[in-house]
C-alpha cells in the first residue's frame, strides 16, 4: 500500500532558476569516470548511501552494498528492473519528477534509524530519486559517503560535510509548496496486460480521511508517479466509492502509446481525465474559431 499525503510541505524544483538548473548539473563531489577507480575509498566508508539505480547496481556488482540505497528503477528516464535487490529491508517513498517530497524525507529518515544495525536498506521510489542526494547531504553525519551517478560521465563520490551548506543553499531555491487536503493510500490488488489493445489494466483500491471521494485527477497524478508513467498514457476509467466508508474502487490502464489511448478511448473518459490547462487551451481554441 502506498500513502499519499496532500496536505503537506512539498519543495519543487523551479526550472526558471538557471543558475539553481546549472549548479544540480555540475557533480557535487570527486568525479570517477571509471566506477574501478572509486571502489577502494568506497570501501574505507564508515557509512554508505548510494543514490540511483545504475549506482546500486554497480556497488553490488562489486558485492559492495550501501547502508542506504536509494532507487526508481529508472536509468537515465527509462525502465529498469534489478533481476535481484539483494536486501531484506526495502522501504517505499513517493517522490513525482523534479520534487522533494515530505514522504521522501521522512523515509530516508526511518531508513537511517532502522540502518544502524549494519544492514543494506533499500528505498524504492515511486517517481524520481534523482534530487535525494540534497537531502541526504542534510540528514545524514558528516562523515558519510554518498554516491550517485552523472549521466554520461560517471560516478560522483562526496563526503556530505563537506557539501551541507551548498546543499542548504540549494534546498533554499527550490519552491515550497503547501497543499492542504485529504491522506489516501492506494493498494493495487490486480494488473493484468491486455495486449489485444496495447495496454495494462489495473484495479486498485483508494482508503482516505474525509467526506469527498479524491477527484480523479488527484488519483491520476499519485498513479503516475507509482507507476512510473507518463500522464499522456494512463486513464482513470472510474471510481466507485464503497457505501458507508472512506474507502473506492478504482480503474485505471496505462497505454503503449499516446495513440492507442486517442483512438480506443471514450471522449468521456479523455475529458475527465484531462488537466483543467489543457481543457482550458480547447476552450480558447473553440473561442477563436
Amino acid at each position: 500500500m502506498f500513502k499519499s499525503k496532500i496536505g503537506v510541505i512539498v519543495l519543487k524544483l523551479d526550472t526558471e532558476n538557471e543558475d539553481l538548473i546549472k549548479c544540480l548539473k555540475m557533480p557535487l563531489g570527486k568525479l570517477y569516470p571509471d566506477f574501478e577507480d572509486a571502489i577502494d575509498e568506497i570501501k574505507s566508508s564508515e557509512f554508505l548511501i548510494s543514490v540511483g539505480d545504475a549506482t546500486f547496481a554497480n556497488l553490488t556488482k562489486y558485492k559492495l552494498y550501501p547502508n542506504i540505497g536509494i532507487i526508481d528503477n529508472l536509468i537515465q528516464r527509462k525502465n529498469h528492473t534489478h533481476e535481484i535487490i539483494r536486501a531484506n529491508h526495502i522501504l517505499k517513498a513517493d517522490n513525482p519528477a523534479g520534487t522533494i517530497t515530505d514522504d521522501l524525507w521522512e523515509t530516508i529518515g526511518e531508513a537511517l534509524e532502522l540502518s544502524n544495525n549494519g544492514e543494506c536498506y533499500v528505498i524504492e521510489v515511486a517517481g524520481e530519486e534523482d534530487l535525494a542526494v540534497l537531502p541526504c547531504i542534510l540528514m545524514v553525519n558528516p562523515e558519510t559517503t554518498i554516491l550517485y551517478g552523472q549521466p554520461n560521465e560517471g560516478l560522483v563520490l562526496l563526503k556530505a560535510g563537506d557539501l551541507k551548506n551548498k546543499a542548504q543553499k540549494l534546498i533554499d531555491g527550490f519552491i515550497e509548496i503547501t497543499e492542504w487536503g485529504f491522506i489516501m493510500e492506494i493498494e493495487f490488488i490486480e494488473e493484468k496486460e491486455n495486449k489485444l489493445f496495447n495496454r495494462k489494466e489495473i484495479k486498485f483500491y483508494v482508503d482516505y480521511e474525509g467526506e469527498a471521494t479524491p477527484k480523479v485527477l488527484d488519483i491520476k497524478s499519485k498513479l503516475v508517479a507509482l507507476l512510473n508513467t507518463k500522464k499522456d498514457l494512463i486513464v482513470v476509467d472510474n471510481v466507485q466509492p464503497h457505501y458507508g466508508e472512506p474507502r473506492a474502487l478504482g480503474y485505471a490502464k496505462v497505454y503503449d502509446t499516446v495513440d492507442d489511448l486517442a483512438y480506443i478511448e471514450t471522449e468521456h473518459v479523455i475529458a475527465k481525465n484531462a488537466e483543467p490547462e489543457e481543457e482550458a487551451s480547447e476552450e480558447d481554441a473553440e473561442a477563436e474559431e
